[in-house]
């Protein structure tokens, strides 16, 4: 049965009226039109359509069964309010709401909330305009569900103008299963850190990306999302924003994000416990990352779009970027510079093989300005000016386990400054218009081969410095434009088989104890 109400001075206004029908069409419409439309329903109901057209008349519809907001081609003609708030709630149990039809005010702000799910179809779009807040929530009443959860088709929007949105799909404290977020469009221009928050007991996943749209836009405001299953594990999220604060806490989960930035974008937070980590930013903006972790996992990071997309680690504050040091790769690319905070000596970066790639330069001058890392190998290429500063803190955790810088390339300009506290192998050290300087506070030094377009300076503090390879495969193990210069304390060229072949117009070697054996090429 159908019941159809036509008034201009609210329907349940204030006092709601108790239903049990099959759906509703009810319309609190025309001149001096005032108060809301509340509505309490005792089982199931369809909504053909709410409207309210009072200045700040709420639309609220309680049912203790499922809400459907009936489509356009069932005769569904949506719900909507002036500057009222709307709340749609399913509060029986395993109770849904559909949303198949929009859902819309002019700033009040919107709540659908649901003792299991929330759905979307593609015609149910949800808008709050001006600076009304969203709220979405499944599992209203954490009682654990495998469907209860939020789920937006790929075209879906939720636009909750200049104010926030909130998506949560929880199960309080039961065990933690259901409660997926697939999200189709969330738009929000609201300008602080906590412009979009997604909250899930499960994943985070995609509907898709028809035509381009982004999964979250709050291009001067912030992403923060909780998970536990993973986020995106199928399909990148795309958003453009300003400000990251996403965490997964269980599991071995997928983390894949990609923002087409519009300003400079904080990452505050981005972990995992387990499972690899991909972050990509267009739009030549800068990036300063606090902490960016996983527990065992791939770390891919990538910043492009022109020479102001630098990537700022600032552990001084963060973790920085870690993965374990067994056998994660880490990889971080830059169109511009890779940098450390100012004054920074702790941590940057870890993991087994990290990989920094920039057009501007890796870190800075001397041990306290260079990138502060912990892997068994390190690779840095740097193809305009600056050059390339790492300061290698161990190579399995501080102080613990060789390095091996297997290839560092300065290609165009910028010297190459290298500082190490435990044994070192430099493979390939290239500074192709610039000096090459390597120091290490406690280590034996073993050298593949170093190439600079002015001076080459090895210095151990504790220990000795010879070529890497037995036999040697390198003619010439380093070649300076100007001079060389090896400072050991045990020894120079001194293991069997391993004499150091220098080319420089000019050569210095000292060692406090040992044999100097060099040859001249």
């Amino acid at each position: 049965n159908l019941l159809t109400i036509n008034a201009t001075d609210g329907v349940g206004s204030g006092d709601a009226i108790e239903t049990n029908v099959a759906s509703i069409n009810i319309n609190n419409t025309g001149a001096g039109v005032t108060g809301g439309i509340e509505i309490d329903e005792s089982n199931n109901i369809d909504v053909i359509e709410l409207q309210n057209d009072a200045a700040t008349g709420v639309v609220t519809l309680n049912a203790d069964g499922d809400i459907t907001v009936v489509a356009t081609g069932s005769g569904g003609l949506g719900v909507s309010a002036l500057a009222g708030m709307i709340t749609l709630d399913a509060a029986g149990a395993n109770s849904d709401v559909f949303v198949n039809h929009t859902v819309s005010n002019d700033g009040a702000g919107i709540t659908i909330e649901a003792y299991d799910s929330v759905q979307f179809t593609a015609e149910g779009d949800v808008t709050s305009a001006n600076a009304g807040n969203v709220i979405i929530r499944s599992d209203a009443d954490n009682v654990d569900g495998a469907s209860d959860a939020i789920v937006m088709a790929d075209t879906t929007v939720i636009d909750s103008g200049s104010g926030t949105i909130a998506l949560t799909a929880s199960n309080g404290d039961v065990t933690l299963t259901g409660g997926n977020i697939t999200l189709g469009n969330l738009i929000s221009g609201d300008t602080t850190n906590n412009a979009v928050t997604i909250t899930s007991d499960a994943a985070v996943l995609d509907a898709g990306d028809t035509g381009g749209a982004k999964d979250v836009d709050a291009g001067s405001g912030g992403l923060t999302i909780d998970a536990v299953d993973g986020i995106y594990s199928g399909d990148s999220l795309q958003v453009r924003v300003d400000y990251i604060d996403i965490a997964n806490s269980a599991g071995t989960f997928v983390l894949d994000v990609n923002n087409a930035a519009t300003n400079a974008v904080t990452i505050s937070s981005l972990t995992t416990v387990a499972g690899s980590i991909k972050y990509e930013q267009i739009g030549n903006q800068s990036m300063d990352i606090i902490t960016l972790t996983t527990g065992d996992g791939v770390i891919d990071i990538d910043n492009t779009g022109g020479t102001t997309a630098g990537i700022a680690i600032n552990s001084t504050v963060g973790n920085g970027v870690r993965a374990d040091t067994a056998d994660d790769v880490v990889t971080i690319d830059s169109t511009g510079t890779i940098s450390e905070a100012v004054g920074d000596t702790n941590l940057d970066v870890q993991g087994f093989n990290v990989t920094l790639n920039a057009v501007e330069g890796i870190g800075a001058t001397t041990s306290a300005g260079a990138i502060d890392v912990i892997a068994s190998t390190v690779s840095a290429t740097n193809t305009t000016s600056n050059g390339i500063f790492v300061n290698s803190l161990g190579g399995t955790a501080a102080g613990v386990g060789a390095v091996n810088f297997s290839s560092i390339q300065a290609q165009t300009a910028g010297n190459v400054e290298l500082f190490s506290a435990t044994d070192t192998d430099l493979t390939d050290i290239d500074s192709a218009a610039g000096l090459v300087q390597v120091l290490t506070s406690s280590g034996n030094i073993l050298i593949g081969d170093i190439d600079a377009a002015t001076s080459a300076k090895v210095d151990t503090d504790a220990g000795s410095i010879n070529d890497q390879q037995t036999p040697d495969l390198v003619v010439v193990d380093i070649t300076a434009g100007t001079n060389i210069e090896l400072d050991a304390t045990t020894g120079i060229g001194n293991l069997a088989a391993r004499e150091l072949e220098l080319n420089a117009p000019s050569m210095a070697a000292d060692t406090l104890a040992g044999e100097i054996n060099i040859a001249v090429d």
